[in-house]
């Protein structure tokens, strides 16, 4: 049984551990969803930063969501995968 369990699986898949490590996509979605996610937290711990002497960190945050809506709206994903780049984003 456990044979006809390998054969039957599909070789693109792969492992799921394996699935997850993947690299970021540059989709319009998931660059949007990132983003947003980015400017919510950096919003959430401006006050602790600016108690820590650290409010370049939020600039810094705000500057990459900022960067990353700007590649969204690039229209081919080698495009926005060199603009991502260039400002320092591992994509």
């Amino acid at each position: 049984m456990r044979g006809s369990e390998d054969r039957d699986r599909v070789p693109s898949k792969g492992n799921p551990v394996e699935s997850k490590r993947k690299l970021p996509t540059v989709s319009v979605e998931w660059l949007e969803n990132a983003a947003a996610d980015l400017e919510v937290s950096a919003n959430a711990s401006r006050e602790t930063w600016a108690v820590l002497g650290l409010s370049h960190r939020y600039s810094e945050n705000i500057g990459r969501a900022h960067a990353m809506r700007h590649a969204a709206r690039l229209k081919l994903e080698y495009d926005r995968r060199l603009f991502l780049r260039s400002i320092g984003l591992k994509v």
